[in-house]
């Protein structure tokens, strides 16, 4: 999978308070699609590439995904960058 693999597949949707990004259209992949999207964003921010966003991201997934050590690690230094960005289970 890739960036733009990822942007046609999942829904976006802006609200006034947050940035819901909704994963669930991957099926089976959704770990996956969530650790790309964490780690693109992470080396986007590192890099220079992109800035934190001023809108909190929230990234939507089924309740039974399960977020990988890596996804956990790359999400809390995202956060402690000024990522503002959450997992959702619903």
């Amino acid at each position: 999978m890739d960036i733009r693999e990822f942007n046609n597949t999942a829904k976006r949707i802006e609200g006034p308070e947050e940035i819901t990004i909704d994963v669930r259209p991957f099926g089976d992949m959704q770990a996956d699609a969530i650790e790309m999207y964490l780690q693109a964003r992470l080396l986007g921010l590192e890099m220079g590439v992109s800035t934190a966003r001023v809108k909190p991201i929230v990234l939507l997934c089924d309740a039974i995904v399960e977020i990988s050590n890596n996804a956990n690690f790359w999400l809390t230094d995202l956060n402690f960058q000024g990522g503002h960005t959450e997992i959702r289970h619903v």
